[in-house]
Parts: C-alpha cells; structure tokens; sequence
C-alpha cells in the first residue's frame, strides 16, 4: 500500500508530501491548520484533510 493509498498518513509522511519539515507540519497543528487524529502514541493526519488544507491554500491564493 502506498502513501497515496493509506487513510492516514504520520507527520513525517505529511512533510514529504508538502515538500516542508517536520517542524512546519508540527507549528500546521499547533495552528489547527492540519486536524489529526491520535492513536496510541502517534499523531496522524487524514489523507483527504490535507488534502483539503492544500486545495484551501491553493484557492485563498488564487483569490488574493
């Protein structure tokens, strides 16, 4: 199964995607940017949500 494939994806897997650090995707939460969902110890993020926060981004630029 690829990342693509998966429903929830870890942070570090996030910042691959976004081409950003851990450290972004970290301050992304903070600001309730990026929701994510914790099981156990991990934190993982919604595939389809970051897709989302990307799509919001995109869209917000083009409307500026």
């Amino acid at each position: 199964m690829t990342m693509r494939e998966r429903i929830l994806i870890s942070k570090r897997e996030a910042a691959e995607i976004l081409s950003v650090s851990v450290r972004t995707i970290d301050n992304l939460i903070v600001q309730e940017k990026i929701p994510t969902r914790k099981i156990g110890r991990r934190v993982l993020i919604p595939r389809d949500l970051l897709e989302r926060f990307v799509k919001d981004l995109n869209q917000a630029r083009e409307d500026s």
